[in-house]
């Protein structure tokens, strides 16, 4: 099992919140430790970032609970570097993608979750919790929806359904402002001086050497690990 703790979710912010599930797993006298054969990889998301960490203690914490420092940088989590999940291997990860092949070998379990998470597994040798949540103010249950009973209703759409919708409702809204302009073209009257000045300040000046307007074909990646 290999747990990561990534650049994406790895501010000062995050590396305090995977180090609190190691202070307090020690204060309640349990093992502050990574789990033996658990790899337990870290890579802050920057060097700042890295110092902010280091000066409160977190990354002392860190190295002495068994991590693994890797530099601030992409590392294993876009399959790069050491770190990488081999073939049978589990891996969770406090980065934003786990398409397979992502961290490693396609044959591979790599999870997503915040940096509690994965130092609890970092500990246990598993997937789990830190043992402790903040129930949120106002909230007496969990609300469980109900689909409308009508199956065709309720089916995820597929990508090509939802294209095809995403379509036909801009070609709509085309169509509506295409004829309304028509219409108020003619009505409208000519732009006074202090519109025409109310607009000019809220322009945007384009950055020079950068195109007004930009086109080009839109490629659709059907399928994962497309390079």
């Amino acid at each position: 099992m290999a747990p990561h703790c990534k650049r994406t979710n790895s501010r000062a912010s995050d590396l305090a919140a995977a180090t609190r599930v190691f202070r307090e797993a020690a204060q309640e006298g349990k093992s502050a430790k990574v789990a033996p054969g658990v790899k337990f990889y870290v890579a802050a998301a920057s060097i700042l970032e890295q110092k902010i960490a280091e000066e409160a203690g977190d990354w002392d914490v860190l190295r002495e609970a068994g991590a693994e420092f890797l530099p601030s940088g992409c590392g294993p989590c876009i399959g790069l570097g050491t770190g990488l999940l081999e073939e049978g291997e589990v891996g969770i990860s406090a980065s934003n993608r786990n398409f397979k092949g992502r961290m490693g070998s396609p044959l591979a379990k790599a999870y997503l979750a915040g940096p509690e998470i994965v130092a609890a597994s970092a500990i246990q040798g598993k997937i789990a919790g830190p043992g402790w949540y903040q129930k949120p103010e106002g909230v007496e249950k969990v609300i469980i929806g109900e689909g409308s009973g009508d199956h065709v209703a309720d089916k995820a759409l597929s990508i090509e359904d939802a294209l095809d919708k995403i379509i036909a409702e801009a070609e709509s809204m085309i169509a509506v402002a295409e004829k309304d302009g028509s219409g108020a073209e003619a009505e409208t009257a000519a732009p006074t001086s202090e519109a025409e000045g109310e607009e000019e300040e809220i322009l945007t000046d384009i950055l020079h050497g950068f195109p007004e307007k930009i086109e080009g074909e839109i490629v659709f990646c059907d399928a994962d690990n497309i390079n």
